[in-house]
C-alpha cells in the first residue's frame, strides 16, 4: 500500500513531511500508506505563452511554450517528485532573461498532463524524449538543453541514456543516486530502519509500475552522458547526500562542472543563492558558446 501511494498520486488532502512527521503519522503511513496528494499548477506564466499537448505511451503531456523572437537556444525544463512545472517558473524566467526560448513540461501524472502515477524518473525519461523531439522539430537550428530538479534530473539521466534524447548541454539539481538510495535517504530521515522495509517498498514500487526499480539508477545512466554537463547541489541537502552527487557525476563522461550552494536544501537553488546560481549558470552558456 505505501509503494502504490508513493507512486500513485491522491486527489486533494495535504503531504506529510518526512522530517516534522508525528509518531501516530509515522504508523498509519507504515502499515497505510501515505497519500501524496496530485501536483497542481497554481501560476502560469506571466509572459507570453502557448499551450501545447504532446502524447506517448504515458498519455497526453501538458507544456508551456514560451518563445522569443531572437534567441540564443532553447531549454527544457522538468520538475521533480511531487511538483508541477509552475514549481520551476523562477528557473524559467532566469533563463528568457538571458535569451532562451523556454520548454515547460508535466510530466505523466503531474499537473495538467494525463494519469495519476509517477515512476521517480523511470517512465519520465520516456517525457524527456518527447520533449526533444517536438523541440527539434521546433528549433533545429538552436541549440537544446535541458534543465532538471531532483527527479527532474533522474529523467533526464535517463531519457539520454536509454531513450535517445540529445541535447547539446545538460543542467541537473540533486539527482539522486538510485532508487535504493534514494528510499533509505527516506527513512532515515523519518527515523526507520530501511532494511526489510525499504527494500520491500522498492521492489513493489518497481511490480506496481511495471520495471524493476532497484535498476533505477541515475548514477549508472550517467555513464552514458557525454555531453557539457553543469551540476548544484546544495550542502544542506538532506534526501540526497553528497556520496550520492559524487557518484552521481563522478560517472557523467562529458566536460562537467559541480558546483555546491552551501546555504541550500534540497531545491530552491534559484530562490536561496540566486546570484551565485545565476552567474554560474551565465558561465556556463558562454563557454558553450565559445567553444563551438
Amino acid at each position: 500500500m505505501h509503494a502504490y501511494k508513493f507512486t500513485h498520486f491522491s486527489e486533494g488532502g495535504e503531504r506529510i513531511s518526512s522530517t516534522n512527521i508525528t509518531l501516530g503519522e509515522m504508523v498509519k503511513a507504515l502499515f497505510l500508506g501515505a497519500d501524496v496528494p496530485r501536483p497542481q499548477n497554481i501560476t502560469q506564466p506571466n509572459v507570453p505563452f502557448e499551450e501545447i499537448w504532446l502524447e506517448n505511451n504515458n498519455g497526453k503531456l501538458h507544456s508551456w511554450w514560451m518563445k522569443q523572437d531572437s534567441t540564443r537556444g532553447t531549454i527544457a525544463l522538468f520538475h521533480g517528485y511531487g511538483a508541477p512545472k509552475s514549481s520551476l517558473l523562477p528557473y524559467a524566467y532566469a533563463f528568457l532573461e538571458m535569451g532562451f526560448n523556454v520548454f515547460m513540461m508535466d510530466t505523466s501524472g503531474s499537473g495538467d498532463s494525463e494519469g495519476n502515477h509517477c515512476t521517480i524518473g523511470f517512465k519520465e525519461g520516456k517525457d524527456v524524449r518527447t520533449a526533444m523531439d517536438f523541440l527539434q522539430g521546433k528549433n533545429s537550428q538552436k541549440p537544446i538543453y535541458l534543465f532538471g530538479e531532483s527527479m527532474g534530473a533522474a529523467s533526464i539521466l535517463r531519457g539520454m541514456a536509454e531513450e535517445g534524447a540529445n541535447p547539446d548541454a545538460i543542467i541537473i539539481q540533486c539527482p539522486f543516486e538510485s532508487m535504493a538510495t534514494a528510499t533509505k535517504s527516506r527513512f532515515e530521515n523519518m527515523g526507520v530502519p530501511f532494511f526489510g522495509l525499504g527494500h520491500m517498498l522498492v521492489f513493489w514500487g518497481g511490480v506496481q509500475n511495471g520495471f524493476n526499480a532497484f535498476e533505477h539508477s541515475p548514477s549508472e545512466y550517467a555513464k552514458k552522458v557525454e555531453v557539457p554537463t553543469l551540476f548544484f547541489w546544495g550542502a544542506k541537502d538532506d534526501r540526497v547526500r553528497k556520496s550520492e552527487t559524487d557518484a552521481v557525476f563522478g560517472n557523467i563522461k562529458g566536460k562537467k562542472e559541480l558546483v555546491i550552494l552551501e546555504n541550500v536544501g534540497h531545491s530552491g537553488h534559484i530562490h536561496i543563492e540566486p546570484a551565485k546560481w545565476k552567474v554560474r549558470v551565465r558561465d556556463f552558456f558562454k563557454q558553450l558558446e565559445e567553444n563551438k
